[in-house]
């Protein structure tokens, strides 16, 4: 039989060779339609102890490897298991719950029939309290009346006060006018006795002021860093005070023309409006007990803006001519004038520039009917297409921002940022004009005032270093600043 089987043997592996593979193939199919039939069927099979240790190999769950399928069905099986088991076991617990839950509903019961009589009992009360207000608020709106009443009656007397005050202020006019009449020297009288009955009438203040600088006398000595005392009209640009304060700008204006109510403040002669630091704050000299009214008989003012924006003066700290360096403060003390000169229009914020003072370079020269003015030859008294020079600011140019601006008649002109000029009815900054371009020079800069607040250059208008003489703006300003120092 052996050696039929080895005679054979070729043959015979042949076919044994065909039945492997018939195995193979019907294994495969065989596999195939049984893996179709588990994944037609997973709800079911899935939970099978058979069919659990190759559950991740049948069906991998998403982003999960054969091993980790099996191990997350396997505890999903044994997590069902252990909640019929823990179901079973709490059959028991249930009525007691039930019992737990009918006690909690019966509390609650108990409770609301509470909250019913506190009910009751709260509207009472509100109504009592309800009473009692409106009774204290009827009689406050009695004393509130009373008040009112007072108040009008205190207006009135204000009012009649104003009255005689700005008689006896007006009496300086007529008397002051006698002094530029034929009376001549006679007048001076007149002027000395108009101020010093305005200040019988209204006290240290003085009469009111219908134009408001705060300077001192020409002659008034400051000390420089070397120790020696100048005299306050003598003081340039650039000049070191004792305290290594640094002169910014320097200021003279003519007065015969205005009402400035000057003071003596401890040997010092200087103007009402000027504040000084008294009592750990900054007041103005016409407030100060140590002020005493001075009748002054000079034409001019001085004054200084310094880079600490402060004066000393002996034993004395003034602020220096701008009250102020802080720029949010000047923003809005120029939106507030740019609002008086343009009303009922939108003011601009854009394209602002923070200089603390503003001005034309001293370089200017002007060709005015075929004659040549330099800005930095202009006197106090010149006249300049009509309009009077009544004070001369010269500025150090390292501290604004220079432009050329194009003019009307097409010449350049260069100024700082925050000059006002009008174009097409409307007075802006130059830095907001679309004919002016930021620009480089090292030139000193220089301003004007005038007796109309008004310079005509190159068929431009500008405003003068005032902008705005008007006096109900200039005491706004004045108690802004006075809030923000203080």
């Amino acid at each position: 039989m052996l050696e039929k089987i080895l005679v054979h043997w070729k043959p015979l592996l042949k076919i044994l060779i065909v039945i492997i593979i018939f195995i193979i193939l019907y294994a495969f199919i065989i596999s195939k339609s049984l893996h179709k039939y588990l994944i037609d069927n997973w709800n079911y099979f899935k939970n099978k102890p058979y069919i659990i240790p190759i559950s991740g190999f049948i069906k991998k769950n998403h982003k999960m490897s054969g091993y980790e399928s099996t191990k997350f069905n396997l505890i999903n099986y044994l997590s069902s298991m252990v909640k019929k088991i823990m179901a079973l076991l709490m059959k028991p617990f249930y009525p007691i719950f039930e019992i737990i839950i009918k006690l909690i509903d019966y509390f609650k019961n108990i409770l609301n029939r509470f909250r019913v009589q506190f009910k009751i009992m709260r509207n009472f009360l509100f109504k009592m309290v309800e009473n009692i207000y409106i009774r204290l608020q009827n009689s406050a709106a009695t004393i509130t009346y009373s008040f009112l009443k007072l108040r009008e009656g205190l207006k009135k007397q204000i009012g009649l006060f104003k009255l005689i005050s700005w008689t006896i202020a007006n009496s300086y006019y007529f008397l002051y006018s006698l002094v530029k009449g034929p009376m001549g020297q006679f007048g001076k009288f007149g002027e000395k006795w108009g101020l010093t009955a305005s200040v019988f009438t209204l006290g240290a203040p003085g009469a009111a002021v219908w134009f408001s600088t705060v300077c001192f006398k020409g002659d008034t000595l400051i000390t420089c860093d070397n120790k020696k005392k100048i005299k306050i009209k003598d003081i340039t640009i650039n000049s070191i005070l004792n305290d290594f304060d640094k002169v910014l700008a320097t200021l003279e204006f003519d007065i015969r023309d205005k009402i400035i109510p000057v003071f003596n403040y401890n040997g010092i002669i200087i103007s009402g409006d000027h504040l000084v630091f008294e009592n750990n704050k900054f007041i103005r000299i016409k407030y100060s007990k140590n002020s005493q009214p001075y009748y002054y008989r000079d034409d001019t003012l001085y004054c200084i803006i310094t880079k600490s924006g402060l004066i000393h003066i002996e034993n004395n700290i003034f602020k220096d001519y701008l009250d102020t360096h802080d720029p949010n403060i000047n923003n809005k003390i120029n939106t507030i004038i740019e609002k008086e000169l343009n009303p009922n229009q939108t003011i601009s914020n854009k394209n602002k520039v923070n200089d603390i003072i503003w001005g034309f370079s001293d370089k200017t020269v002007l060709n005015i009917e075929n004659k040549k003015i330099a800005f930095d030859k202009i006197k106090i008294g010149d006249t300049i297409l009509g309009d009077k020079i009544t004070g001369i600011i010269k500025i150090d140019g390292l501290i604004v921002t220079k432009y050329i601006y194009k003019c009307e008649n097409n010449d350049n002109l260069i100024v700082s940022g925050n000059v006002l000029v009008k174009e097409d009815d409307v007075w802006i900054r130059i830095s907001q004009s679309k004919n002016a371009k930021i620009v480089n020079c090292e030139d000193n800069f220089i301003h004007f005032t005038t007796d109309s607040n008004i310079l005509n250059i190159n068929n431009t208008q500008f405003r003068d270093f005032f902008e705005c003489s008007d006096y109900n703006i200039n005491n706004k300003i004045d108690k802004i600043v006075e809030q923000s120092i203080n």
